[in-house]
């Protein structure tokens, strides 16, 4: 049985879409009080930790971690990275953290590992960085994949496209697998999503275990290729979504910066998204995080990541641990 831990849980998204897909979520890490909360009411028998710093590797294993058949999940910080801040890379306090994973998939030597980023961690530091995260993680004996994802064509109706880098240890053929069975891709296109989603596929390579220069030299010929940018704000800064629109993408700071994301309601009015729908735009079942302040409810699900896009990965990532 496949077993996961999740790195910077928030709320709950890595956990609940490696559940969905029958992997049995045994540790999850999160230093904030009120994400803990929900995570304790949806995952009691998940063992919580608090500060991804001084967890080690071996606390995971004996809270029933099985690097053999492991995955572990991290959407590290990225106010670091994003082009709406001021880009300080993985030199940030935030953003840095990405080395407390790299030191957590070494101490334990998990199967997997899947990352999860803003797309800006593509142009970040000039490719930069990017590509030290790569370089880092393929001379720790992975196998490694990325490739951009839009949470728009996996079933739920908003605009999120992240970064996503998966690695496998024990075999180079199963990443390419994992992140390129486009059969499974739970979409309604029309042609112009369509073509946004060609260009979408664009943004995405692999290497081998052994292939760290190679690595390097993708990453920093890919810099310019996808520059993230600022959905959350939409048409003049209102954060509007039309009719049978797909929602602009939700930040953390959706509700300060705008007072709401709105949407149409009749030809004449518009009317605050509520805590649910923001739920449903990303991908959680109604009131996931009820009994919390609205507020808080609303910063926790953009700061959450997109669960129906991690469970298409965990899928793949179930299937091709059948087969191997």
């Amino acid at each position: 049985m496949l077993t996961g831990v999740s790195l910077f849980a928030g709320v709950g998204g890595f956990d609940l879409a490696m559940q969905r897909q029958g992997v049995k979520v045994a540790a999850s890490v999160e230093i904030d009080k009120k994400c803990n909360e929900v995570l304790a009411q949806h995952f009691p028998d998940a063992t919580q930790f608090t500060d991804v710093t001084t967890v080690k590797g071996e606390d995971l294993i004996n809270a029933g971690f099985n690097p053999s058949t492991g995955i572990i999940t991290g959407g590290f910080p990225c106010q670091d990275l994003s082009v709406a801040g001021k880009r300080a890379g993985l030199a940030g306090e935030r953003s840095g953290l990405f080395w407390e994973i790299a030191r957590i998939v070494e101490e334990t030597q998990t199967e997997y590992f899947i990352i999860e980023n803003v797309p800006g961690l593509l142009s970040s530091n000039n490719g930069k960085d990017f590509g030290v995260i790569i370089g880092t993680m393929a001379d720790l004996g992975y196998s490694i994949g990325w490739r951009v994802l839009d949470a728009q064509y996996f079933g739920v109706p908003q605009r999120r496209r992240r970064v996503f880098i998966v690695g496998r240890r024990s075999s180079d053929r199963g990443v390419a697998e994992i992140l390129f069975k486009s059969e499974g891709l739970r979409r309604d296109l029309t042609q112009n999503q369509q073509a946004r989603e060609n260009t979408t596929n664009t943004n995405a390579a692999s290497v081998t275990n052994s292939g760290t220069t190679t690595a390097l030299r993708v990453a920093y010929s890919m810099h310019g290729a996808m520059i993230g940018r600022n959905d959350s704000a939409g048409p003049s800064g209102s954060g509007f979504l039309g009719v049978n629109k797909p929602a602009y993408t939700l930040t953390a700071s959706s509700q300060a910066r705008h007072g709401a994301v709105i949407i149409e309601s009749d030809k004449s009015s518009v009317r605050h998204l509520t805590p649910i729908e923001y739920e449903r735009l990303q991908g959680f079942p109604d009131n996931w995080t009820a009994g919390q302040p609205d507020s808080i409810r609303y910063k926790q699900m953009g700061n959450a990541v997109a669960v129906p896009v991690v469970e298409w990965i965990v899928q793949n990532i179930v299937d091709v641990t059948k087969v191997s």
